[in-house]
């Protein structure tokens, strides 16, 4: 899921906020420096320490959200319209699911897509202009949830399944297989989805795919990778939090163990791997 290019002339900033094991990167395009100001002041005063990069004129939206950690979006002003705002703000949380969206300027937003309708992040919208209050309550919601190691190991376990759906929608690309038809429902269903097929044959399957097709090197390490997320996921699974640090989880006598920032390292690894797998279901597409 490309976002493809930065509108020429479009303002704005990236900002890295950190306090002591605490950190979130904001991300405001075509704010208005006025609001964009007094949503630093809160996030000072809440006792951050702020960073801030100017996105470039031009390039890529993909450069800015693969080398920059961003979990919260304000944006408005889009040069194609309030449609194509909604539009990219989708765009944005099918391709990282973990962030959430302030679109000002823009009316409310229909329900229509899957991620639209997300437990776990949100589109929220603001009509006016003047989006700090609105913009202020989203960073307290984010913060809020990304703090409780409950919400965390709930994210990482579904997130990591996640993954591992993708593989599905890449061989099911491979073969030119769409649910919406009879055959590529039955696809799906007992093949796919069947539990007698296991991961590991899967992964295998694409890998051959993938080097049969001439995409071989972007399979690699990916089969380590998932392997990996897997093991940690089925780890967390059967722990349980820490009588002596509620914002840990352990298990077997404290042999694992799994704090805020080490689901969340977990959640970063996972959104790489399933970005990876979404770059590979294009690739196969347009191959197939």
């Amino acid at each position: 899921m490309r976002l493809g290019e930065i509108p020429r002339g479009l303002e704005g900033e990236i900002a890295w906020c950190s306090r002591d094991d605490e950190g979130m990167g904001i991300l405001q395009a075509g704010g208005r420096p006025d609001q964009t100001g007094k949503v630093y002041q809160y996030m000072e005063a809440e006792g951050f320490g702020i960073r801030r990069t100017a996105i470039p004129d031009g390039g890529s939206w993909d450069d800015i959200f693969d080398s920059n950690e961003i979990d919260v979006l304000v944006t408005g002003n889009h040069p194609g319209g309030a449609e194509a705002g909604v539009e990219f703000a989708r765009r944005v949380i099918r391709r990282n699911p973990l962030i959430d969206v302030l679109l000002y300027g823009a009316g409310k937003v229909e329900p229509r897509t899957v991620h639209d309708r997300s437990l776990y992040t949100a589109i929220w919208t603001q009509p006016g202009a003047d989006y700090v209050e609105r913009a202020v309550s989203l960073i307290r919601m984010h913060r809020q949830k990304w703090n409780d190691v409950i919400f965390l190991r709930g994210m990482v376990i579904s997130q990591i399944v996640d993954v591992e759906g993708r593989i599905n929608d890449a061989l099911a690309a491979h073969f030119r297989l769409e649910p919406s038809t009879p055959r590529g429902r039955r696809f799906e269903e007992y093949i796919l989805e069947n539990p007698m097929y296991m991961l590991e044959g899967k992964k295998r399957a694409l890998g051959s795919i993938l080097k049969d097709v001439g995409l071989g090197e972007m399979w690699t390490g990916m089969s380590g990778r998932i392997s990996e997320l897997q093991g940690k996921r089925n780890k967390l699974a059967h722990c349980e939090v820490d009588p002596d640090d509620t914002n840990t989880f352990t298990s077997m006598g404290k042999a694992y163990t799994y704090d805020r920032n080490g689901m969340r390292e977990i959640l970063r690894d996972a959104r790489l791997a399933r970005q990876r797998l979404l770059e590979i279901t294009e690739a196969l597409r347009e191959r197939a």
